[in-house]
């Protein structure tokens, strides 16, 4: 049969024909009994059975397969043993497919298959059968079968494969990506450890330039970004196309503040702080104009490598004027450089500040309102005053109170100054508060200080006030001692009202978070 011939790749154009539907279902439901009937009948070879794409009924079947059964494919590649290396219009052998569909009984049936062929001198020679070379084999895309296996995250047939040609360096495909480069860049830590662990030289090179060290890096992954630097060396001083080395990477601005990757960069290779980029900017220059902690990074740079402030770039920048440019642009309008997080965090302070504000005049009302009803208490006494139409006696004074020398009224008189001092000094305060202007942490913590004190001496009037009302209440109603007694009852159920209240609604807010604010809510 003159398909005998065919070399690894395409099959004669000349001598190829469409498959049809019939031929479709069979090679996709794995009827290998009706596919053999089908070819048998119209003496047909199955390698010039294809699809528009190309497809054979191999790469048909393995894109079909829900299920790893090697029945089809050994009697197929029985028939037909060049079906095993053909390629469809992309390039692609059926161990791609393979790959990428997650098959990894398929993928170990299709080597085992290539190297038992590759052992016969007939097949060798007659077919160019190599197991590894099917495995290295590269579509247009310049993609190997591991490739695929990593792209799709399939970690057992990247492990068969690594450990099927473990001294081969898997090139970079047409997007310049090797298959380590695309495991970090997708953080696949376990098949970066199977890659790692099985390959003696992996290729380390990606796209732009950069090395797997720089991808590491850009995910901001700690454990990924060490397990690069302990197993690979010598890539702390590659640099990319805009010669960018990993360190130059690493303090970027980001949210996440890059820390803990800088010290292992500097622990690793203490000189690529000195390295400089295409503009003649070092990692230093970069981190004093990071506004994300930046200045943790230069402390750290600078720890280690204390004369590298002296560097300057292209245009004769050092340290200072980099820094010097970050100050401006946050004087000019710091908003622009805030992060998301940042900006809903302002928004969480603004509503409280609000909160705070609102809490803050409810307190003031409140002591207000007690101070004046106290002063009206204490000048309007109860039992009232000797007058003219008194009998004034022995020791007795007009316009003196009738009941001074009753012990409940006397505990009125107290209780109703106290409660009178306490709301007017909460109102001092609070007035203080109003007019106070902001300051540094100090002039904050002074601020939620005064604003306790205010609020407890509030609630302290409070509690004055009411036994002023029980007390002055008995005075008045001492010859009636259960009306008396009964209404000091209800007057001092609000002691117990107010401890269940308390304990169950006060606990909602939590005056310590006004320190997360900054003093200006004070300004209210």
């Amino acid at each position: 049969m003159a398909s005998s011939t065919l070399l690894i790749g395409e099959p004669d154009s000349n001598s190829t024909r469409g498959m049809d539907s019939m031929m479709f279902q069979a090679a996709a439901n794995g009827e290998i009994q009706v596919l053999k009937n089908i070819v048998v009948n119209n003496q047909l070879c199955l390698d010039q059975l294809l699809t528009p794409e190309k497809n054979t009924v191999v790469h048909v079947n393995i894109i079909a397969s829900k299920s790893s059964t090697m029945s089809f494919l050994e009697g197929i590649l029985e028939m037909c043993p060049q079906l095993l290396l053909q390629t469809n219009s992309r390039g692609e052998t059926p161990l791609h497919l393979a790959a990428r569909y997650g098959h990894d009984l398929i993928v170990e049936f299709l080597i085992i298959r290539a190297k038992l062929l590759e052992r016969s001198d007939l097949e060798k020679a007659t077919l160019g059968v190599d197991g590894h070379g099917m495995m290295r084999q590269r579509n247009k895309e310049m993609d190997t079968a591991l490739h695929e296996a990593v792209r799709f995250n399939h970690f057992k047939i990247v492990r068969i494969l690594t450990k099927q040609d473990p001294h081969f360096t898997h090139l970079a495909n047409e997007a310049g990506e090797t298959p380590l480069y695309m495991a970090v860049e997708a953080e696949y830590l376990d098949l970066v450890d199977e890659i790692l662990n099985n390959c003696s030289s992996p290729l380390t090179t990606g796209p732009y330039g950069r090395n797997v060290l720089h991808a590491a890096i850009l995910t901001e992954n700690t454990g990924l970004t060490r397990k690069i630097l302990e197993n690979i060396l010598d890539l702390t001083k590659h640099a990319d196309k805009d010669s960018l080395i990993p360190l130059h990477y690493a303090v970027m601005p980001t949210p996440s503040n890059n820390l803990e990757i800088v010290k292992m960069l500097l622990e690793k290779d203490e000189s690529s702080a000195y390295f400089k980029d295409k503009n003649g900017t070092t990692a230093l220059h970069m981190a004093a104009s990071n506004p994300f902690g930046g200045y943790e990074i230069v402390k750290e740079i600078l720890s280690r490598c204390p004369d590298s402030y002296e560097v300057v770039d292209d245009e004769g920048k050092n340290l200072l004027h980099y820094a010097s440019c970050l100050r401006k642009s946050f004087s000019k309008d710091d908003k622009q450089i805030l992060t998301d997080t940042e900006k809903r965090k302002l928004e969480q302070k603004e509503k409280l500040r609000t909160r705070i504000a609102n809490y803050r005049e409810s307190t003031l009302v409140a002591a207000a309102l007690i101070a004046t009803v106290t002063f009206t208490a204490g000048l309007t006494l109860p039992g009232g005053y000797i007058s003219d139409d008194n009998k004034v006696g022995h020791g007795q004074q007009q316009g003196s109170a009738v009941l001074r020398n009753n012990a409940a009224f006397q505990a009125f008189m107290v209780t109703d100054a106290i409660a009178l001092v306490l709301s007017i000094t909460a109102v001092f305060i609070n007035l203080l508060l109003t007019i106070a202007s902001s300051g540094d942490e100090r002039a904050n913590k002074e601020f939620v200080s005064n604003y306790n004190m205010s609020m407890n001496l509030t609630i302290l009037a409070l509690g004055f006030m009411m036994i002023a009302f029980v007390t002055g209440t008995y005075a008045v109603l001492s010859l009636s001692k259960a009306l008396a007694i009964f209404i000091c009852v209800i007057g001092l159920s609000f002691f117990v009202l107010l401890f269940f209240i308390t304990k169950s609604k006060f606990k909602r807010f939590d005056f310590t978070n006004i320190r997360k604010l900054k003093p200006i809510i004070m300004l209210g």
